[in-house]
């Protein structure tokens, strides 16, 4: 069955287990899962389900995941997370769907990211892009949307350690970034749509592991599980690819396709890496 757990008044924390972080603190076999809290929702213990959706959010404050923490669902699940303020995904963590979609958003703060992996568990066992973006059985797309900036959590030591995998991605940030000049956001996505804020303090910068096209994302719905109930959120399919500041993208092995205008308040490059790679 499934399970759902709500603090309307006051915070709510999930903590490791014996067997460490990694091991479901919070588990369902087969049903959904909803942790909701009125404050603080920290996590540092993992919660899981075999094939039902997952909803961790936060109504006035903060979600935080620590590192080690998966929140992983297989099947048809989607991961649903959201807080008024910030999302704090650390390094090391992972939010993990079997090519479910994944929408991720801190409403009026800042999104930092661990790893997003919404690879099919065929794609992401044999390290391949085979299903990527297949007729059937395609990897989930993803929504990561900031009231400021979506930055990166993990230092640009670790070279070119990707962020997320996706088949669509969505980037949103109001008021600020995606990613910094010395922290790129890296990517494995088939199809790209990225928007920063208008004003001269945001900026794009994202690197690529292999091909990118830049075009119209479609629509993305997630499951919304409350207690008793299971609604749908969706993102409207865009097409935006713009920046109040620098836009710099980048692939590191594929040919870099752009089929949106593309809009710039300063810098603007747009770079295909590889020996047989276009733009």
């Amino acid at each position: 069955g499934g399970i759902a757990l709500q603090v309307t008044a006051g915070n709510l924390a999930i903590d490791a287990i014996t067997g460490g972080a990694s091991a479901a603190a919070v588990g369902s076999a087969s049903g959904t899962v909803s942790l909701v809290a009125n404050g603080l929702l920290t996590l540092s213990g993992s919660v899981q389900s075999t094939g039902g959706s997952i909803s961790l959010r936060s109504a006035t404050a903060s979600v935080t995941l620590a590192a080690g923490a998966a929140i992983a669902t297989g099947g048809a699940g989607t991961l649903d997370v959201q807080a008024q303020t910030d999302v704090n995904l650390a390094d090391g963590s992972v939010l993990r769907t079997d090519g479910g979609n994944v929408r991720v958003q801190a409403v009026a703060g800042t999104l930092t990211l661990g790893l997003v992996d919404a690879r099919t568990s065929a794609d992401r066992s044999g390290t391949t892009l085979t299903q990527q973006s297949a007729t059937n059985g395609h990897w989930g797309d993803v929504s990561l949307l900031a009231g400021t900036s979506v930055l990166d959590n993990a230092s640009e030591a670790i070279a070119n350690a990707v962020d997320v995998y996706a088949r669509n991605l969505r980037l949103v940030a109001g008021s600020g970034s995606l990613g910094v000049g010395s922290n790129a956001l890296e990517t494995e996505a088939a199809l790209l749509s990225a928007a920063a804020a208008t004003a001269a303090s945001g900026g794009v910068f994202l690197t690529e592991a292999t091909a990118l096209t830049v075009g119209t994302v479609a629509d993305l719905s997630v499951d919304r599980i409350g207690l008793g109930s299971t609604g749908t959120q969706t993102d409207a399919a865009t097409s935006a690819f713009t920046s109040g500041g620098a836009l710099v993208l980048t692939t590191l092995a594929g040919s870099l396709s752009v089929n949106s205008a593309a809009s710039a308040g300063a810098n603007l490059l747009l770079q295909a890496g590889g020996a047989a790679s276009d733009l």
